[in-house]
């Protein structure tokens, strides 16, 4: 069997996995210059995940002790950043991961481009692609009755849903935050719960490209939306 560590070069570590190596590199060495723990750059899930991480990578590198995690748990008053310790292999919104020692040794392992300024030009691209990663948000045309992420055209609908547009409408004025209230109006005779709970599973119908999901925040009074594991 291959040991990734080993195989460095021959496409078993994958692209995904070796970008986020050397991102999770950066945040170490600014920590590390600006004589700070490495936890006060702790780089979010979210930000991983946006370079199309794996669930399984995540685990790979964990239990190669080559990243360390924790659950964020710093409040807006709090004057710095606080972290509490979960389990090696469940990860959630609030985690925050760290590179270990052996595991910049690893990520300064990594293969560079043999000419400078292809590595220079590669560096800014990637720069770039994550910036758009993360900050990416789906858009809402009420005209058009389509749901998009960037250009791509997640969701179109062809008759009226006017729940599902409700929601969608709410998201769009907001910015689309990772939640929002319920914004569908008390009506006498129906359940605003379950209501919305029928809403959010009609929302996740129907994709044309599966980049996105909505969930409800757990309360019955709030809906979230987040990007898929795998589109």
């Amino acid at each position: 069997m291959y040991d990734p560590e080993q195989a460095i070069g021959h496409e078993l570590l994958n692209s995904r996995v070796k970008r986020a190596l050397k991102a999770l590199l950066k945040a170490r060495e600014y920590a590390l210059d600006a004589g700070r723990d490495v936890w006060d750059f702790a780089v979010p899930f979210r930000q991983l995940r946006a370079l199309r991480l794996s669930r399984n990578d995540f685990r790979w590198l964990v239990c190669k002790r080559y990243l360390e995690h924790a659950i964020e748990v710093t409040l807006s008053a709090d004057n710095g950043r606080f972290f509490r310790s979960a389990g090696e292999l469940n990860y959630v919104k609030k985690s925050c991961f760290v590179l270990t020692k052996e595991g910049e040794a690893f990520a300064r392992r990594l293969p560079l481009q043999n000419q400078e300024g292809v590595a220079t030009r590669l560096e800014s691209a990637l720069t770039s692609t994550i910036t758009e990663a993360v900050e990416a948000r789906p858009r809402w045309d009420s005209e058009l009755n389509e749901l998009r992420m960037d250009q791509v055209l997640i969701k179109r609908f062809r008759w009226q849903a006017v729940n599902q547009a409700t929601v969608l409408c709410a998201f769009e004025e907001e910015g689309w935050p990772e939640r929002i209230d319920d914004p569908l109006s008390p009506q006498p005779g129906l359940d605003s719960k379950n209501r919305l709970h029928d809403t959010i599973k009609c929302l996740n119908r129907g994709h044309k490209i599966p980049l996105i999901r909505f969930r409800g925040d757990g309360t019955g009074q709030g809906i979230i939306w987040e990007m898929v594991d795998s589109p």
